[in-house]
Protein backbone atom coordinates (compact mmCIF):
# COMPACT_ATOMS: atom_id res chain seq x y z
CA UNK A 1 0.00 0.00 0.00
CA UNK A 2 1.24 3.70 -0.55
CA UNK A 3 3.27 5.32 2.19
CA UNK A 4 1.94 8.60 3.88
CA UNK A 5 4.42 11.94 3.72
CA UNK A 6 6.58 12.00 6.57
CA UNK A 7 5.74 15.60 7.24
CA UNK A 8 1.71 14.56 7.06
CA UNK A 9 2.35 11.49 9.34
CA UNK A 10 3.90 14.74 11.69
CA UNK A 11 1.03 16.29 11.61
CA UNK A 12 -1.41 13.65 11.75
CA UNK A 13 0.70 12.40 15.03
CA UNK A 14 0.41 15.46 16.83
CA UNK A 15 -3.40 14.50 17.40
CA UNK A 16 -2.23 11.76 19.99
CA UNK A 17 -4.11 12.66 22.87
CA UNK A 18 -6.68 11.19 25.37
CA UNK A 19 -8.63 14.27 26.45
CA UNK A 20 -11.05 16.64 25.13
CA UNK A 21 -9.25 20.21 25.81
CA UNK A 22 -5.72 18.84 24.12
CA UNK A 23 -7.62 17.70 21.45
CA UNK A 24 -9.24 20.72 20.48
CA UNK A 25 -5.95 22.77 21.68
CA UNK A 26 -4.30 20.19 18.51
CA UNK A 27 -7.24 21.31 16.39
CA UNK A 28 -6.92 24.87 17.03
CA UNK A 29 -2.92 25.32 16.85
CA UNK A 30 -1.72 27.61 14.40
CA UNK A 31 0.33 26.20 11.37
CA UNK A 32 2.90 27.01 8.81
CA UNK A 33 0.59 25.96 5.54
CA UNK A 34 -2.59 28.13 7.38
CA UNK A 35 -1.56 31.23 6.09
CA UNK A 36 -0.86 31.17 2.44
CA UNK A 37 -3.21 28.29 2.21
CA UNK A 38 -2.46 25.75 -0.84
CA UNK A 39 -4.94 23.65 -1.80
CA UNK A 40 -2.90 21.45 -4.27
CA UNK A 41 -0.26 21.18 -1.47
CA UNK A 42 -2.07 20.94 2.09
CA UNK A 43 -5.13 19.92 1.06
CA UNK A 44 -4.72 16.44 3.46
CA UNK A 45 -3.23 18.56 6.22
CA UNK A 46 -6.45 20.38 5.93
CA UNK A 47 -8.56 17.18 5.99
CA UNK A 48 -7.13 15.65 8.43
CA UNK A 49 -7.97 18.81 11.03
CA UNK A 50 -11.18 18.74 9.53
CA UNK A 51 -11.98 15.08 10.59
CA UNK A 52 -10.63 15.88 13.81
CA UNK A 53 -13.01 18.97 14.85
CA UNK A 54 -16.01 16.84 13.89
CA UNK A 55 -15.03 13.75 15.78
CA UNK A 56 -14.43 16.36 18.68
CA UNK A 57 -18.06 17.65 18.24
CA UNK A 58 -19.17 14.10 18.52
CA UNK A 59 -17.04 13.25 21.71
CA UNK A 60 -17.91 16.23 23.72
CA UNK A 61 -21.95 15.48 23.42
CA UNK A 62 -21.11 11.48 24.21
CA UNK A 63 -23.20 10.54 20.84
CA UNK A 64 -20.36 7.79 20.26
CA UNK A 65 -22.26 5.93 23.91
CA UNK A 66 -25.24 5.38 22.45
CA UNK A 67 -26.10 3.54 19.91
CA UNK A 68 -27.76 5.13 16.20
CA UNK A 69 -28.85 3.56 13.55
CA UNK A 70 -26.75 2.55 9.95
CA UNK A 71 -27.25 6.13 8.26
CA UNK A 72 -26.50 8.78 11.25
CA UNK A 73 -23.02 6.62 11.71
CA UNK A 74 -22.42 7.17 7.32
CA UNK A 75 -23.03 11.04 7.92
CA UNK A 76 -21.44 11.78 11.27
CA UNK A 77 -18.60 9.36 11.89
CA UNK A 78 -17.93 7.66 7.70
CA UNK A 79 -18.15 11.23 6.13
CA UNK A 80 -14.55 11.59 6.25
CA UNK A 81 -14.06 8.55 3.35
CA UNK A 82 -16.28 10.72 1.31
CA UNK A 83 -14.14 14.26 1.77
CA UNK A 84 -10.65 12.74 1.75
CA UNK A 85 -11.23 12.00 -2.31
CA UNK A 86 -11.96 16.03 -2.73
CA UNK A 87 -8.57 16.58 -4.10
CA UNK A 88 -8.73 13.81 -6.82
CA UNK A 89 -10.20 15.62 -9.95
CA UNK A 90 -13.31 14.14 -11.25
CA UNK A 91 -14.11 11.79 -8.49
CA UNK A 92 -17.01 11.90 -6.53
CA UNK A 93 -17.79 9.69 -3.45
CA UNK A 94 -21.94 9.08 -3.55
CA UNK A 95 -23.92 7.32 -1.69
CA UNK A 96 -27.41 5.64 -1.28
CA UNK A 97 -28.92 7.03 -4.30
CA UNK A 98 -26.28 6.32 -6.31
CA UNK A 99 -26.27 2.51 -8.53
CA UNK A 100 -23.02 0.59 -9.83
CA UNK A 101 -23.21 0.71 -13.13
CA UNK A 102 -20.16 -1.52 -13.39
CA UNK A 103 -23.02 -3.94 -11.72
CA UNK A 104 -25.52 -3.05 -14.11
CA UNK A 105 -23.06 -3.74 -17.10
CA UNK A 106 -23.03 -7.53 -15.78
CA UNK A 107 -26.61 -8.06 -15.33
CA UNK A 108 -27.60 -6.65 -18.81
CA UNK A 109 -24.56 -8.25 -20.80
CA UNK A 110 -26.74 -10.48 -22.55
CA UNK A 111 -29.57 -8.58 -23.11
CA UNK A 112 -30.40 -7.68 -26.56
CA UNK A 113 -32.68 -5.90 -29.24
CA UNK A 114 -36.16 -7.25 -29.36
CA UNK A 115 -37.00 -9.27 -32.00
CA UNK A 116 -38.37 -12.87 -31.83
CA UNK A 117 -38.43 -12.57 -28.26
CA UNK A 118 -39.46 -8.95 -26.36
CA UNK A 119 -36.64 -6.90 -25.18
CA UNK A 120 -35.38 -7.55 -21.50
CA UNK A 121 -36.05 -4.99 -19.24
CA UNK A 122 -33.03 -3.27 -18.28
CA UNK A 123 -31.69 -4.48 -14.25
CA UNK A 124 -30.53 -2.28 -12.23
CA UNK A 125 -27.11 -2.60 -10.43
CA UNK A 126 -26.43 -3.28 -6.83
CA UNK A 127 -26.78 -0.28 -4.39
CA UNK A 128 -23.77 0.28 -2.39
CA UNK A 129 -23.65 2.65 0.51
CA UNK A 130 -20.82 4.31 -1.41
CA UNK A 131 -19.79 4.25 -4.80
CA UNK A 132 -16.46 6.28 -6.08
CA UNK A 133 -16.42 7.12 -9.43
CA UNK A 134 -14.91 9.39 -12.50
CA UNK A 135 -17.77 9.82 -14.86
CA UNK A 136 -19.06 6.63 -15.69
CA UNK A 137 -15.98 4.52 -14.62
CA UNK A 138 -15.79 3.10 -10.92
CA UNK A 139 -12.98 2.00 -8.53
CA UNK A 140 -14.58 1.62 -5.27
CA UNK A 141 -17.67 0.78 -3.14
CA UNK A 142 -18.52 0.85 0.56
CA UNK A 143 -21.02 -1.49 2.62
CA UNK A 144 -22.22 -0.77 6.11
CA UNK A 145 -24.17 -1.95 8.91
CA UNK A 146 -25.26 -0.23 11.92
CA UNK A 147 -23.84 -2.84 15.03
CA UNK A 148 -21.18 -4.42 15.22
CA UNK A 149 -21.97 -8.49 16.32
CA UNK A 150 -18.04 -10.13 16.22
CA UNK A 151 -16.07 -11.13 12.94
CA UNK A 152 -18.79 -14.14 12.65
CA UNK A 153 -21.74 -11.60 12.45
CA UNK A 154 -24.06 -12.33 9.91
CA UNK A 155 -24.36 -8.92 8.14
CA UNK A 156 -20.84 -8.67 8.45
CA UNK A 157 -19.72 -12.29 6.71
CA UNK A 158 -22.23 -11.45 3.91
CA UNK A 159 -20.78 -7.82 2.79
CA UNK A 160 -17.45 -8.87 3.54
CA UNK A 161 -17.68 -12.18 1.96
CA UNK A 162 -19.96 -11.81 -0.79
CA UNK A 163 -21.79 -8.34 -1.50
CA UNK A 164 -18.65 -6.11 -1.65
CA UNK A 165 -16.29 -8.40 -3.15
CA UNK A 166 -18.91 -9.15 -6.10
CA UNK A 167 -19.28 -5.05 -6.61
CA UNK A 168 -15.50 -4.83 -6.78
CA UNK A 169 -14.67 -7.84 -9.13
CA UNK A 170 -17.19 -5.80 -11.21
CA UNK A 171 -15.59 -3.17 -11.39
CA UNK A 172 -12.28 -4.38 -11.79
CA UNK A 173 -14.03 -6.27 -14.79
CA UNK A 174 -14.71 -2.52 -16.18
CA UNK A 175 -11.47 -1.66 -15.41
CA UNK A 176 -10.19 -4.50 -17.34
CA UNK A 177 -11.93 -3.76 -20.38
CA UNK A 178 -10.87 0.29 -20.25
CA UNK A 179 -7.10 -0.86 -20.57
CA UNK A 180 -7.98 -3.09 -23.49
CA UNK A 181 -7.69 -6.39 -21.33
CA UNK A 182 -3.99 -6.17 -22.01
CA UNK A 183 -2.38 -8.66 -19.51
CA UNK A 184 0.70 -5.99 -18.29
CA UNK A 185 -1.58 -3.04 -17.47
CA UNK A 186 -4.36 -6.06 -15.87
CA UNK A 187 -1.33 -6.38 -12.76
CA UNK A 188 -1.19 -2.96 -12.10
CA UNK A 189 -4.74 -2.37 -11.62
CA UNK A 190 -6.82 -2.62 -8.04
CA UNK A 191 -10.13 -1.67 -6.57
CA UNK A 192 -11.03 -1.41 -3.08
CA UNK A 193 -13.59 -1.81 -0.70
CA UNK A 194 -14.72 -0.46 2.79
CA UNK A 195 -16.87 -2.38 5.16
CA UNK A 196 -18.56 -0.58 7.93
CA UNK A 197 -19.88 -2.30 11.06
CA UNK A 198 -20.88 -0.15 13.79
CA UNK A 199 -18.11 1.47 14.73
CA UNK A 200 -15.61 -1.10 13.29
CA UNK A 201 -13.88 -0.54 9.76
CA UNK A 202 -11.72 -2.48 7.39
CA UNK A 203 -10.27 -2.25 3.67
CA UNK A 204 -10.28 -4.82 1.13
CA UNK A 205 -8.41 -4.69 -1.77
CA UNK A 206 -9.19 -6.71 -4.93
CA UNK A 207 -6.37 -7.08 -7.71
CA UNK A 208 -5.43 -9.75 -10.11
CA UNK A 209 -1.68 -10.05 -9.88
CA UNK A 210 -1.17 -13.02 -12.01
CA UNK A 211 -2.92 -16.26 -14.17
CA UNK A 212 -7.02 -15.17 -14.75
CA UNK A 213 -7.67 -15.35 -10.64
CA UNK A 214 -8.71 -12.14 -8.90
CA UNK A 215 -6.97 -11.69 -5.08
CA UNK A 216 -8.67 -10.08 -2.33
CA UNK A 217 -6.81 -8.41 0.28
CA UNK A 218 -8.06 -7.19 3.58
CA UNK A 219 -6.56 -5.13 6.33
CA UNK A 220 -7.25 -5.77 10.16
CA UNK A 221 -10.22 -4.48 11.60
CA UNK A 222 -10.12 -1.29 13.02
CA UNK A 223 -12.14 0.87 15.49
CA UNK A 224 -13.73 4.14 15.97
CA UNK A 225 -13.52 4.07 20.49
CA UNK A 226 -16.21 5.25 22.22
CA UNK A 227 -14.42 7.23 24.16
CA UNK A 228 -11.64 9.80 23.66
CA UNK A 229 -9.34 7.65 25.87
CA UNK A 230 -8.02 5.98 23.37
CA UNK A 231 -8.03 8.53 20.63
CA UNK A 232 -4.16 8.25 20.11
CA UNK A 233 -3.80 4.68 19.37
CA UNK A 234 -7.02 4.06 17.39
CA UNK A 235 -8.26 7.20 15.33
CA UNK A 236 -4.72 7.50 13.86
CA UNK A 237 -4.70 4.36 12.14
CA UNK A 238 -7.94 5.03 10.42
CA UNK A 239 -6.69 8.19 9.56
CA UNK A 240 -3.98 6.53 7.39
CA UNK A 241 -5.91 3.76 6.13
CA UNK A 242 -8.70 5.76 4.54
CA UNK A 243 -6.05 8.50 3.01
CA UNK A 244 -3.85 5.30 1.54
CA UNK A 245 -7.48 4.12 0.18
CA UNK A 246 -7.53 7.37 -1.78
CA UNK A 247 -3.98 7.27 -3.23
CA UNK A 248 -4.83 3.72 -4.48
CA UNK A 249 -8.01 5.29 -6.22
CA UNK A 250 -5.68 7.94 -7.55
CA UNK A 251 -3.10 6.15 -8.96
CA UNK A 252 -5.33 3.65 -10.88
CA UNK A 253 -6.86 6.47 -12.24
CA UNK A 254 -3.75 7.98 -13.32
CA UNK A 255 -2.42 4.21 -15.11
CA UNK A 256 -6.26 4.05 -16.65
CA UNK A 257 -5.82 7.45 -18.34
CA UNK A 258 -2.27 6.99 -18.97
CA UNK A 259 -2.39 5.80 -22.68
CA UNK A 260 -4.79 8.70 -23.80
CA UNK A 261 -1.86 11.55 -22.09
CA UNK A 262 0.72 9.39 -24.12
CA UNK A 263 -1.17 9.67 -27.15
CA UNK A 264 -1.53 13.59 -26.89
CA UNK A 265 2.09 13.71 -25.78
CA UNK A 266 2.90 12.72 -29.50
CA UNK A 267 4.71 14.38 -31.90
CA UNK A 268 2.84 15.63 -34.86
CA UNK A 269 4.05 12.70 -37.32
CA UNK A 270 3.36 9.90 -34.83
CA UNK A 271 0.07 11.66 -34.48
CA UNK A 272 -0.46 11.24 -38.47
CA UNK A 273 0.60 7.78 -38.59
CA UNK A 274 -1.65 6.67 -35.93
CA UNK A 275 -4.76 8.60 -37.68
CA UNK A 276 -3.29 6.98 -40.76
CA UNK A 277 -3.56 3.49 -38.95
CA UNK A 278 -6.68 4.33 -36.86
CA UNK A 279 -9.36 2.26 -39.06
CA UNK A 280 -7.00 -1.08 -39.22
CA UNK A 281 -7.00 -3.69 -36.72
CA UNK A 282 -3.77 -3.18 -34.42
CA UNK A 283 -0.90 -5.63 -33.60
CA UNK A 284 -1.36 -8.15 -31.32
CA UNK A 285 -1.00 -7.80 -27.75
CA UNK A 286 -0.78 -10.81 -24.71
CA UNK A 287 -4.33 -10.17 -23.69
CA UNK A 288 -5.92 -11.82 -20.27
CA UNK A 289 -9.85 -11.98 -20.22
CA UNK A 290 -10.99 -11.87 -16.88
CA UNK A 291 -14.03 -13.66 -15.83
CA UNK A 292 -17.23 -12.17 -15.37
CA UNK A 293 -18.76 -12.29 -11.51
CA UNK A 294 -21.89 -14.82 -12.12
CA UNK A 295 -24.95 -13.52 -11.19
CA UNK A 296 -26.73 -14.29 -7.88
CA UNK A 297 -29.62 -16.95 -8.34
CA UNK A 298 -32.79 -15.18 -8.45
CA UNK A 299 -35.18 -16.08 -5.00
CA UNK A 300 -38.33 -16.82 -7.59
CA UNK A 301 -36.36 -19.09 -9.53
CA UNK A 302 -34.69 -21.07 -6.01
CA UNK A 303 -36.24 -24.93 -5.66
CA UNK A 304 -39.34 -24.95 -2.86
CA UNK A 305 -38.42 -27.37 0.15
CA UNK A 306 -41.33 -29.85 0.06
CA UNK A 307 -43.12 -29.69 3.07
CA UNK A 308 -44.60 -33.25 4.41
CA UNK A 309 -47.55 -33.03 6.65
CA UNK A 310 -47.73 -34.93 9.81
CA UNK A 311 -50.96 -36.79 9.14
CA UNK A 312 -49.23 -38.01 6.08
CA UNK A 313 -45.75 -38.93 7.20
CA UNK A 314 -47.49 -41.07 10.12
CA UNK A 315 -49.01 -43.60 7.28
Amino acid sequence: MPEMPKDLLTYLNSFRVSNIPDLRNAILKSQQWDSPYNRQTHFDHDWIRNTMYNLLHEYESGSLEKDHLELWLLIHIWSFIDRVFGNVDGVEATRSESSSRASSNRKNRNRTVSAIVSMKRKIMGRRGDLIIRKVSTEYGCSEAGKSYEGNNGTKLLHERGIKAPKMMKDMFYSLCEAVGMEENKIRKLQSIGFIHSGLMILLLRLDSPAGYTCRITRTKMLEIPSQIMQFGSKILPIIVLAWKAKMIVKDTIEFVEQKQYLENEEDTDDQLQSLQNSCEFSPPRKKVYQAIASDSPNKKNKPRKRIISKNKSKK
